[in-house]
């Protein structure tokens, strides 16, 4: 269970803020009590969301359940989400840092969960969508969707970037860490997804091939996809893929605009408005939006108007759903209600609005808009007399709140959603620190890549880009591989080493077994 620990060089100011916060909730009294401040308040559901990739992690891989279900545990325990375990290692820094487990505790369960996926199921580097806890083995998520998914990869390599820059300079467990979440994220065939084409492909599978056919194409939640694509040392795609795939040769620019705000880029699926919110989320956990632009977008604005635009739509709330407005507002996928009130899943966004409202939409998108965020989160945890109600309130459990509620319809559902639960608790430590924005923008290859594809941003220095001296061969490129100048890039040391851990031996010959093996009955 999660626990004060108070320990580390934030101590003393880690113990007023949860002294601060005991005394204003009364530490599972489940009473009503005074007040809380807006730091205490961003703490509490930190503490909450927690609990769901802590308490609830799988027991033995110690990655992120697909789903928590109150009122069936048992339902999916042991499917394990390959995105949502990315959102949970996060979280897991959230609460290092903000003391509610210490540090030790966090090294050993995170060196747990990377060892188990160095054993997984992985697909030229990618890892599936689904996979089973126990064993590593895919689940298929669809069909023919049971090999690699290279965008939930993506969600994954973002927080193995973020580990790594959170515990390079640390003690020697640490390092160990770091240094297993490098080699990680170095391992993952970017260019493979191409298909020798200028365009990222969603999946492959060693079953069906390329049969799925799914594109990546901006706009949506997948631009972390080609960032680290173009960022990776070891298997780079060039420019081209990016501007041609990605943005469609600049036709992802849209003149659009709605509530009085331009929608930037072209969202799919939502001609002339903007899609679920997650896809301001999932992306930017890592990727900070400040003052970041390229040849079609300032990223700040396309993010914060795609946050108002929702809260506009919620405030104006041309449906006439009881309950919505300024302090009730979140459009984005989730669980939802079903006309006949049992529960399903939607994309909720302008135009597939249902009269539900999903939590992590309205809190996840407390750095764009700070002011309407804490209304929200102040309207789901505390009574109308301002009191705190914590796990008591009507919308929220232990795990923090629902996955989504409707007050129009007077439903909400007891269930929680790794994807939806797991970028709360990070994107408010963005708006309180910039924690993840300054790791993941501070890594080199990620100031590289951003450059390659024609980004600049004024918050952070994207010059550090790598060269023979300024990251030297396997301090930037992990074992296996070394810096080449010439190429500006990271090259296989030696082509006999198959699973690049800077040795050749038998496991290098089993690992090509495995690849193109058979087994016989």
């Amino acid at each position: 269970m999660i626990k004060p620990v108070w320990t580390g060089r934030v101590a003393a100011v880690r113990w007023a803020r949860a002294s601060m916060l005991v005394l204003a909730i009364g530490l599972g009294s489940g009473a009503a009590s005074a007040q809380l401040t807006d730091a205490q308040l961003m703490d509490s559901v930190q503490v909450h969301a927690l609990k769901y990739f802590w308490d609830h992690a799988h027991p033995t891989s110690k990655l992120s359940r697909e789903r928590i279900h109150l009122d069936n545990l048992a339902w999916d325990e042991n499917t394990i989400a390959i995105g949502g375990t990315g959102f949970g290692f996060l979280n897991v820094i959230v609460g290092i840092e903000n003391g509610h487990i210490s540090a030790t505790e966090g090294v050993t369960h995170l060196n747990t969960a990377l060892d188990f996926l160095w054993n997984a199921d992985r697909f030229h580097g990618a890892w599936p969508h689904w996979m089973e806890g126990n064993t590593g083995a895919v689940i298929p998520f669809s069909t023919f969707d049971d090999g690699g998914d290279l965008v939930e990869t993506a969600l994954l390599c973002q927080a193995l970037i973020c580990v790594r820059e959170y515990f390079k300079d640390g003690n020697a467990a640490e390092q160990v860490v770091a240094n297993k979440a490098d080699v990680l994220w170095k391992g993952v065939e970017w260019s493979w997804y191409t298909q020798g084409e200028d365009v990222l492909y969603w999946h492959w599978s060693p079953n069906h091939d390329w049969q799925m056919n799914f594109q990546i194409r901006g706009y949506n939640e997948a631009l972390m996809t080609y960032v680290l694509a173009a960022a990776s040392p070891t298997f780079p795609i060039s420019s081209s893929v990016y501007h041609e795939g990605w943005a469609r040769g600049g036709d992802i620019v849209s003149s659009a605009s709605q509530y009085g705000l331009p929608v930037v880029l072209g969202h799919n699926g939502a001609p002339g408005t903007v899609g679920p919110l997650f896809w301001a989320h999932y992306a930017y956990l890592g990727l900070d939006p400040h003052g970041l632009s390229d040849n079609y977008a300032d990223y700040w604005e396309v993010v914060t108007n795609h946050t108002d635009i929702v809260f506009e739509h919620c405030v104006q709330n041309p449906n006439g759903f009881a309950g919505y407005g300024d302090n009730c507002w979140g459009l984005t996928a989730s669980y939802t209600r079903n006309p006949d009130g049992s529960t399903g899943y939607a994309a909720h966004q302008p135009n597939c609005d249902t009269g539900v409202i999903t939590p992590t939409a309205a809190l996840s998108s407390m750095p764009y808009a700070p002011g309407p965020s804490m209304d929200f989160l102040r309207n789901l945890y505390e009574d109308a007399d301002g009191q705190y109600l914590g796990a008591d309130a009507q919308y929220v459990g232990a795990l923090g709140p629902f996955d989504a509620f409707s007050p129009h319809y007077d439903w909400t559902t007891p269930r929680h959603l790794a994807i939806d639960q797991g970028t709360i608790g990070p994107m408010i430590e963005n708006q309180k620190t910039h924690l993840f924005w300054d790791l993941f923008m501070g890594a080199p290859e990620i100031a590289q890549g951003l450059t390659q594809l024609g980004f600049v941003s004024t918050a952070h220095d994207l010059s550090s880009t790598c060269d023979v001296t300024a990251c030297p061969g396997a301090d930037y490129c992990g074992p296996g591989t070394a810096w080449d100048p010439v190429a500006s890039a990271c090259v296989v040391a030696n082509p006999a080493d198959i699973n690049l851990d800077a040795c050749v031996n038998v496991s290098d010959l089993l690992h090509v077994l495995s690849v193109f093996g058979q087994c016989f009955d």
